[in-house]
């Protein structure tokens, strides 16, 4: 029989539950695999074979699911434990992690963002500990690996990308098809998308100022996602509402996803700030070039890409140059893409991560 690993993901619904149901298959080539979360993610489109148990509900229930949790691994025992960033607190977990390690288990984190977006003044200090806890940690660049070791963490470290998000793409649709189900009328208009959590800090204001000021015919501007604007800000944005071809508010269905991602050329991530991105990641997985502000690790990924980088401290002028780029050679932006997705794809970081762990 197979030696277990068990993948630890509190939420059951978010693109961390995305990353553990692409990993997981590949990781089931080497180990017997379940997956330890939220009873949400028992209807994840994505679930495919994976094992789920549910031992978290929902937030209020967290302290409590704790036990639960810390049950099942003492009944279950198993080899490895990989983890997807912290499920409580960092301090309550690091106290845990260290106590797996007692019974034996060996236990890994991927490290998707060191950092959360909005740390307390003690969080450095409490996610160090956190991190030093780990057998072995995972990231998915080298500025997240360097801000690791600048925590003198010092169990080994393995930098892997991000895989594309290939599980969205769930009808293989054209950008005719994904066009006329969107009732986008033009089948030859260049599209720019901005997807994911609308908020100022994603740069969806300057997003909007270069729809609004745009010259010329054929492109077309699309917002789509869930709002994390006021309600004085939402007003603000639909202000410039005739500007663009669509601007949906609201969380997009799994299954509609893909919809959006087919019918655009280009998908812009025009980001004030941030560490890394999962729009990305959905857009790789569509072979759609991309335009990214230099925040967190967009720099690495942009390197290897195809797309334009821009500053974030000049977003408007420097996302209106990116576009005129890009339609001026979108056949070959196009073609580089498809090229590209080779190094994203799922077998081969899986197997990253097999050589990683039990060498």
């Amino acid at each position: 029989m197979k030696p277990s690993l068990f993948i630890v993901c509190r939420t059951g619904d978010s693109g961390v539950t995305d990353y553990s149901f692409c990993l997981a298959p590949e990781l089931s080539k080497q180990w017997r695999v379940e997956f330890l979360t939220a009873n949400s993610a028992g209807t994840h489109p994505a679930r495919g074979q994976t094992e789920v148990i549910p031992v978290f509900r929902r937030v209020r229930n967290l302290y409590v699911d704790l036990f639960r949790y810390v049950y099942y691994i003492l009944k279950k025992k198993p080899q490895w434990i990989l983890m997807q960033s912290w499920v409580s607190i960092p301090l309550i977990d690091a106290v845990i992690v260290r106590f797996f390690r007692r019974l034996g288990c060996q236990v890994a984190i991927t490290a998707h963002d060191v950092m959360p977006h909005h740390p307390y003044p003690w969080s450095r200090r409490s996610i160090s500990f956190f991190y030093k806890s780990f057998n072995r940690l995972i990231v998915h660049s080298e500025s997240a690996k360097n801000k690791l070791l600048e925590m003198n963490v010092r169990s080994p470290i393995l930098v892997v990308p991000h895989g594309e998000y290939s599980i969205f793409n769930l009808d293989d649709l054209d950008k005719i098809g994904a066009r006329r189900r969107l009732k986008i009328e033009s089948e030859s208009d260049f599209v720019i998308l901005f997807f994911g959590h609308i908020d100022s800090r994603k740069g969806i204001f300057e997003f909007a100022k270069v729809a609004k000021n745009w010259r010329g015919s054929g492109v077309q501007f699309i917002v789509a996602g869930r709002s994390e604007l006021s309600p004085s800000e939402e007003a603000k944005l639909m202000s410039g509402h005739c500007r663009f071809s669509r601007i949906d508010l609201g969380r997009v269905p799994f299954e509609k996803v893909q919809e959006y991602f087919a019918a655009a050329d280009l998908v812009a991530l025009p980001y004030r700030e941030g560490t890394t991105s999962g729009v990305a990641k959905v857009a790789m997985a569509f072979s759609k070039p991309i335009v990214a502000s230099d925040v967190g690790d967009l720099p690495e990924l942009m390197r290897e890409w195809p797309g334009v980088l821009i500053s974030h401290t000049d977003i408007v002028n420097g996302l209106s140059a990116a576009i005129e780029r890009v339609i001026a050679a979108r056949g070959e932006f196009r073609n580089c893409s498809e090229k590209s997705r080779t190094k994203y794809k799922w077998d081969n970081i899986g197997l990253k991560y097999r050589d990683f762990l039990v060498s």
